[in-house]
Order: C-alpha cells, then sequence, then structure tokens
C-alpha cells in the first residue's frame, strides 16, 4: 500500500483526494481473495498430497502494494505421503518475502487426539519464496513434528508479509 498523505494546511478533501487516499484503500482491502494451488516442500524427501485437499488465497493491499495476506491449508487423505525432512511452503507468484523473521502464524492439527499445535512461520533460510513452520516446544514441523501426520490431519497457517 502506499504511503498515506496528508494534506496540507487549508488544503480541502477534495474527490481525487478522498478516491486515492481512501476508497480505494478501502475497496481492496475487501477485495475477493485470489485462489492458487500452495507448494508443499520437505528439506529432504518431498511430500506429496494423493488425495488430500489443498486450499490457498491471497489478497493484495492495492495495485502499488507489496503487502500481502496469503492463507494456507492443507488436508491430510488416506494416499496423501509425508516425505521428510522439514517442512516448507512456497509462496505464490514466485513472490519473495522481503524481509526474514516472523512472517506468520498457524497449526497442526492431530484430529486422533482432537489437538492444535500452535505454530510460528519464517522464511526458509537462502530461499525466500519459501516459509517454514515451527511450534514452540518441537521445533520445525515435519511429518513426525509436532505430531506424526495421518489421514484427517491439517495443517494451517496466515502470512502477511511483504513482499519484493
Amino acid at each position: 500500500m502506499a504511503a498515506p498523505v496528508s494534506p496540507t494546511a487549508g488544503q480541502l478533501v477534495d474527490k481525487t483526494f478522498w478516491d486515492t487516499e481512501i476508497y480505494n484503500r478501502f475497496v481492496a482491502e475487501y477485495a475477493a481473495w485470489t485462489s492458487f494451488t500452495p507448494g508443499w516442500f520437505a528439506s529432504t524427501t518431498n511430500p506429496g498430497l494423493g488425495n488430500g485437499t489443498s486450499q490457498g488465497k491471497y489478497n493484495i493491499a492495492d495495485a502499488s502494494s507489496k503487502t500481502v495476506d496469503v492463507f494456507y491449508r492443507l488436508d491430510m487423505g488416506s494416499t496423501t505421503t509425508f516425505g521428510s525432512g522439514a517442512y516448507e511452503f512456497q509462496l505464490p507468484n514466485s513472490w519473495n518475502v522481503a524481509f526474514g523473521g516472523l512472517n506468520g502464524y498457524g497449526y497442526v492439527f492431530d484430529t486422533s487426539a482432537a489437538i492444535y499445535y500452535a505454530a510460528t512461520l519464517g522464511v526458509v533460510s537462502g530461499n525466500n519464496n519459501r516459509l517454514r513452520m515451527r511450534t514452540h516446544a518441537a521445533g520445525n514441523c515435519s511429518a513426525t513434528v509436532p505430531v506424526t501426520l495421518a489421514t484427517g490431519d491439517i495443517i494451517a497457517f496466515v502470512v502477511r508479509t511483504e513482499i519484493s
């Protein structure tokens, strides 16, 4: 989103100013999200979704913006293969995260125990197009961390970040 503009002393808020600084930003903020197919990888052997399902959506604040919101959800199926190594999730459209650090939050849901494991997401070192999910106590999420994944389990998260 472009930086807000402050009116100068005595300046009236005319239609051009209103449209640029208020209306267009409001419309963009509440615009429909764009669907995409999430990229799911692992540091050693890639997983395969099989008959599981994936959802991905993103929203860009406005045409000049570099701030994006991205939503991912992976539901494990009976033929999903879980790969090995730390899981990595690719941003849509070959975007790169402009800076590292904490970029999002999410969870792993273990359906057999009905337990949610909270997690944060950050950039994969050396690859600004991918994010890695990490739980507080267990470390990087994988086929066996924080729980051994099985049919019906869910990985989901939301990221808000600046892209380059």
